[in-house]
């Protein structure tokens, strides 16, 4: 099995991938020190108030490392945009029940496929809304990827990837209102568009999504004010912006040769997804089905190699679904 869309890895990305825990694990006095260092070096060259750069807490973010499917909600909290490099500081405001579609996505896609997912949300309970420590990983630029978690979660996937040579698929999940005039699932593939060069690939990813999608949604009919669920495949909100200094979670998946995709999923959308068990579980099939039949080019390894090669970071997930529920309480 090839993988089309790939970097190279070097020794180095595969010696860092063997060495990864599940989690980020807390950082030494060492560890505090070196970043200390790399954070003042990065703010005298780019004049970035180090203050406001992404020095989060490693409690405040849970990242799972376990298969080749990442999915990620970088907005499951309140989150400050922009004030570094002189731009303007903006809130954005929390996408409710996203860490949750993730959460469930992920224990689904590694029990009922097979297939472990890896994972990365905010750890709700541990953060406080609008903590300037937290910069919004899905608007940032290229000082920052040094320092963001986040990114350094794209970073460790990509040599996962590479070290168990496995076709990689990321799928950031979004939250966006319900429209007057549709309740479409926004399908956002900027980023590839921008910096994946098999053209021919991007092409078949677009039709695979919106041939699975559609078909999932067709035979629901009406769900709300008329209107059905339906699938943008030319949305606004793309996973690429026309600033080229800041760069979408899903973008930065494209420019390290990692396939992506930005999903913005409508508020009705997400809350049949979080009860629907049935409902979840035909999305869930969709991202597979497009996992397969474009990323994998039809062929994925019988389930017993993934569970021989691939971890299974599913055990804590209902744990955590616990303690975000009673925090939602």
């Amino acid at each position: 099995m090839r993988y089309r869309h790939a970097t190279l890895c070097s020794p180095l990305d595969i010696r860092a991938a063997r060495g990864l825990d599940n989690t980020f694990r807390h950082p030494t006095q060492t560890d505090s020190k070196l970043k200390s260092e790399r954070l003042k070096g990065i703010a005298e060259e780019s004049n970035i108030d180090t203050t406001l750069m992404a020095q989060s807490n490693p409690s405040t973010y849970i990242f799972k490392l376990g298969g080749p499917i990442l999915l990620t909600a970088p907005h499951g909290i309140a989150l400050w945009r922009g004030g570094w490099d002189g731009r303007k500081k903006e809130k954005h405001v929390q996408e409710l029940l996203a860490s949750e579609i993730v959460l469930k996505l992920a224990k689904h896609m590694s029990t009922v496929f097979g297939v472990p997912a890896s994972f990365m949300v905010w750890n709700i309970p541990q953060t406080r809304p609008y903590d300037s420590r937290n910069v919004d990983p899905n608007f940032l630029s290229r000082d920052l990827f040094p320092v963001c978690p986040w990114h350094q979660a794209l970073e460790s996937f990509r040599s996962y990837g590479c070290d168990v040579k496995l076709p990689l698929l990321h799928v950031d999940i979004h939250g966006k209102r319900d429209r007057r005039s549709d309740l479409a699932l926004d399908v956002g593939l900027g980023g590839m568009k921008a910096y994946c060069k098999d053209k021919e690939m991007v092409t078949r990813l677009m039709k695979c999504y919106e041939e699975s999608f559609t078909n999932m949604f067709e035979p629901l009919g009406i769900v709300k004010n008329g209107m059905p669920f339906s699938v943008d495949m030319n949305p606004i909100m793309s996973g690429f912006r026309p600033d080229p200094t800041v760069f979408t979670l899903s973008t930065q998946s494209a420019m390290l040769g990692t396939s992506s995709v930005q999903l913005e999923i409508p508020k009705t959308m997400r809350q049949t997804l979080f009860e629907d068990d049935d409902f979840l579980s035909k999305f869930a099939d969709c991202i597979m089905h497009v996992y397969q039949q474009v990323i994998c080019q039809g062929k994925l390894h019988p389930h017993d190699w993934y569970t021989s090669h691939c971890r299974a970071p599913t055990a804590d997930i209902d744990n955590i679904l616990v303690e975000l529920e009673q925090h939602r309480q």
